[in-house]
């Protein structure tokens, strides 16, 4: 297999990156834009963490390369306008191990492969391909998997169009501790108030029962409410 090997220039990384996304914009625009914005939420996220440059420009690359491997999965899965099927998912899965394959080729990718292999593990321990959980995941890897599934959420599909800011609010504190690291998603929900002009309190279904379990007062059927100035 190829292997770019040198030390490459910021302007020929550049080059190799726009002719990734290229062929990625090529194969589906959708999934191109997509991996563009992952790149700058990503950023936007590890900048509020106040991670060093390095660490913002490997989320800015590995955002926008985070789904190189869909290069190699069948367009009609790519494109389906509906919800995949578990075997079609099973093939959507084997993106993540030519994603490896072909980034594991860069020799500016290299030290960071470690967060290439752990793009779809869970906080808790339930995602794949290792089973990896908490801080046994790279914090640039669960940087990405905030805003991937951030962008997921918020772009139209074929089967269903974009979600609103307040609902997205609510899936992500909803999955705090569990698909998501805490510290990322705090950093993410602070990102998100600001595009809400103004600040919110989600009442997911967990947090909904246990307060209604401690006052005889039921709280109103609201999806979110304002946070008290």
């Amino acid at each position: 297999m190829l292997r770019l090997s040198k030390e490459y220039s910021p302007e020929e990384l550049a080059r190799i990156i726009d002719i990734c996304m290229k062929a990625l914009r090529s194969k589906d625009a959708y999934t191109f834009a997509h991996s563009e914005r992952v790149g700058k939420f990503a950023e936007q996220i590890a900048t509020a963490m106040d991670l060093d440059d390095e660490d913002l420009s490997v989320c800015r690359v590995l955002g926008r390369l985070h789904d190189i491997g869909k290069l190699f999965v069948p367009s009609s899965i790519l494109k389906k306008p509906a919800s995949l099927s578990e075997q079609e998912w099973e093939v959507m899965r084997k993106h993540s191990e030519d994603n490896v394959r072909i980034l594991s080729c860069m020799s500016f990718v290299e030290k960071h492969m470690e967060v290439v292999e752990s793009l779809h593990e869970r906080f808790d321990g339930t995602g794949y391909p290792n089973h990896l959980e908490g801080c046994q995941i790279p914090v640039l890897a669960r940087i990405l998997a905030v805003a991937d599934s951030y962008d997921a959420m918020t772009s139209d599909r074929p089967y269903r169009k974009a979600q609103s800011l307040e609902y997205v609010y609510g899936e992500l504190l909803d999955g705090r501790g569990k698909q998501f690291c805490p510290e990322v998603v705090d950093k993410a929900l602070n990102l998100l108030e600001r595009q809400m002009k103004k600040p919110y309190v989600v009442v997911t279904a967990q947090i909904k029962k246990l307060v209604e379990n401690a006052v005889p007062t039921p709280l109103p059927s609201l999806a979110f409410v304002k946070r008290a100035a």
